[in-house]
């Protein structure tokens, strides 16, 4: 059961996923990819401002109460509009590249806390399967406790730096649009 679990956690690798991208979008930087890719500037400013956007709305929503569904949302928002992002980063849109440090910070919380979120949920069904009388019944009552007391802990945290995500998002949304009338830089 314990290796069903971990095969689990190991499909929820998203840094690892996160790192092959990092390392295509580098590789295609050295490489001038972008430029050579011809890139409709105006689009991908334009997808950047819709994506931060979808972050903002999201990010609102998730209100104070902890909710996981809508906490998700905004992860999912988060990652959609930070891959828009290093494309615009590879593209030299002006902004881009301080705008996926600062929310590669928000999607590090938010993906600590979606593991969390799920782990806690596989304890639990597994909790509900034991017998009354099974000796690590207790134990698993107690990871469960610790991983939603955590989940709780880090969705305090969000809700602390909510706000500076939602003002971020705002400025990328008008940074971007600036960034499409103003004239390309080379």
């Amino acid at each position: 059961m314990a290796q069903r679990l971990g095969r689990h956690l190991d499909d929820l690798d998203i840094k690892a996923v996160a790192g092959r991208i990092d390392r295509h979008l580098r590789h295609a930087r050295a490489h001038g990819v972008a430029a050579a890719a011809g890139l409709d500037r105006a689009r991908l400013v334009s997808r950047v401002a819709a994506r931060a956007e979808a972050v903002r709305a999201a990010a609102e929503s998730a209100g104070g109460l902890y909710a996981p569904e809508a906490l998700h949302d905004v992860r999912i928002a988060a990652k959609k509009l930070r891959y828009a992002l290093e494309v615009a980063r590879t593209a030299r849109v002006t902004g881009a590249a301080a705008a996926v440090t600062r929310l590669r910070k928000y999607q590090d919380l938010l993906g600590r806390l979606h593991d969390l979120q799920i782990f806690a949920a596989q304890v639990a069904r597994l909790q509900a399967r034991l017998p009354v009388e099974d000796e690590d019944l207790g134990a698993l009552s107690d990871l469960l406790v610790y991983l939603e007391d955590r989940c709780r802990m880090l969705h305090a945290t969000f809700v602390e730096r909510r706000a500076p995500l939602v003002t971020l998002t705002s400025e990328l949304a008008s940074g971007v649009s600036q960034a499409r009338t103003a004239p390309r830089h080379a």
